[in-house]
């Protein structure tokens, strides 16, 4: 995502980002460190969670091969 669309994300009062969860998986690791601590722990939690689809995934896909 760039900067300039990162900045002008709608937030709340206390800046925390509205619809953080339809973009999280588009941000640069410097938006990443830059997010408020709510932001960051929602965000490494989708994270985790999206590993983990991957890896299920992934493990569907060898079990259908039989590997």
């Amino acid at each position: 995502m760039k900067q300039r669309e990162f900045k002008n994300l709608k937030r709340y009062p206390n800046g925390d980002i509205v619809d953080l969860y339809n973009i999280h998986h588009l941000l640069s690791e410097g938006q990443v460190d830059s997010l408020s601590d709510d932001d960051w722990s929602r965000w490494n939690e989708w994270q985790d969670e999206l590993q983990m689809m991957i890896y299920e995934l992934q493990t569907q896909k060898l079990d259908a091969y039989g590997l």
